[in-house]
């Protein structure tokens, strides 16, 4: 972004971007607690919570080390006095995160959004356990004083408008 060749990026905020950038929050998002559909520790009706103690028992596909959600992951952890779960595979792609899920009974944290149809489909599940703090500010990245061209700015309008009405 600094050298011009990427207008703006959307995604998850970071704290002290610095000041070559300028960020606006879009959305505001929450993750969840998902495994696969019938996975064991998935409680019909949601009739009990998950446990701290029985998270360690299980394989985690997680995003890669020093990704916004993985410091959040790992900060809620530690300030719940619990080591943070270790993954059995790091990775970015949504497609492997998910047939990994579907495929076993690996555990990770994202938000609910992003496996929508997955989840709607009954192949994969939120859990029952409590989240609270790791909602995520989702916005735009630009560089300070940019000028944008008429095309950037008008996709810019159309993620407003839109996550305006996600709003």
């Amino acid at each position: 972004m600094l050298s011009g060749r990427v207008d703006f990026i959307v995604g998850a905020l970071r704290q002290g971007a610095g000041d070559a950038f300028e960020d606006r929050v879009l959305i505001e998002d929450r993750v969840a607690l998902i495994a696969r559909r019938g996975h064991p520790l998935a409680a019909p009706n949601g009739a009990r919570h998950v446990t701290d103690a029985e998270l360690a028992g299980y394989p985690w596909v997680l995003s890669r080390a020093g990704t916004p959600l993985r410091e959040s992951l790992e900060a809620f952890f530690c300030g719940r006095g619990v080591a943070p779960p270790l993954p059995a595979v790091e990775t970015g792609d949504l497609a492997l995160l998910r047939g990994l899920l579907v495929e076993s009974d690996m555990l990770t944290v994202l938000s609910a959004h992003q496996l929508h149809h997955e989840i709607t489909t009954d192949q994969l599940a939120v859990l029952p356990y409590d989240m609270a703090g790791l909602e995520r500010r989702i916005g735009l990245i630009t560089r300070r004083g940019a000028h944008l061209s008429p095309g950037a700015n008008a996709l810019l309008a159309e993620i407003d408008a839109c996550a305006a009405r996600w709003r």
